[in-house]
């Protein structure tokens, strides 16, 4: 920070000038450096970006009459949240949360709102740990092939209560019937581990014991509306010698 002496040909400023910034205080004027921006989105929200402009561009496009229709869905249906919560939506926030769902998976985008449905395929999901990976079952088994599938992991945490649906990563998306042979193996040796935590399976935690949160949501082929999420929390344990779920 510097502190700005007038003379007879500059008798004020204000403003920035490249990396720096004039402002007046008790002092007089002073001249700092304009503060850095921090990116502070998550990875979700970086791999959400582009689909986000591409539907925003999309609703644009549409005509007046199609966001009508959007805003009429938007005012007798709720969204049912990850958490299970109901929550209200504008035509275009049902708009984005669709087709964003659809195009995870290579679908077309809709221009007009598909038939409202609740989707819940299934009860719960079961997370085992085999000795080089970690796999996933629903329960009951879906075979149906009307439902496509995402499969996220939280980050580690130190306590059960500490999860965020928003810091999470996808460890895999399933199209069609998520049955027990699509359903072993989700990641083979432990890939997610690596990619996620820099570190081998288990990680260098000093024996500490630890959580790390799983969940699956279906999506719906035919309107593109996603289940609540389906969590399971794995608590892995130091037993003197290696890491054991409880």
């Amino acid at each position: 920070m510097a502190r700005i002496i007038y003379g007879p040909i500059i008798t004020d400023i204000a403003g920035s000038i490249g990396g720096v910034t004039f402002q007046k205080n008790g002092a007089g004027t002073i001249a700092r450096l304009k503060p850095r921006k921090t990116q502070t989105n998550t990875q979700r929200q970086r791999d959400q970006q582009p689909r986000l402009k591409q539907l925003q561009r999309e609703w644009n496009l549409l005509s007046l009459a199609n966001k009508i229709l959007w805003n009429d869905f938007a005012a007798i249906n709720k969204k049912i949240g990850l958490d299970g919560q109901e929550k209200t939506l504008t035509g275009y926030q049902w708009f984005l949360t669709i087709n964003e769902n659809r195009l995870l998976f290579d679908d077309s985008i809709l221009s007009v709102p598909p038939v409202y449905e609740v989707v819940n395929p299934i009860d719960n999901i079961i997370i085992g740990i085999a000795p080089d990976s970690l796999f996933v079952n629903t329960n009951p088994v879906d075979n149906s092939n009307l439902y496509n599938w995402l499969i996220y992991a939280s980050f580690i945490i130190n306590s059960a209560s500490k999860f965020d649906f928003n810091k999470n990563r996808l460890l895999r998306k399933i199209v069609g019937s998520f049955d027990g042979a699509r359903s072993i193996a989700i990641q083979p040796n432990f890939q997610f581990w690596e990619n996620y935590y820099n570190s081998v399976f288990p990680p260098n935690l000093g024996n500490k014991n630890f959580y790390f949160m799983v969940y699956l949501k279906a999506i719906s082929k035919a309107s593109g509306i996603a289940s609540l999420a389906y969590t399971s929390i794995v608590k892995f344990i130091w037993d003197g010698t290696k890491y054991v779920i409880e």
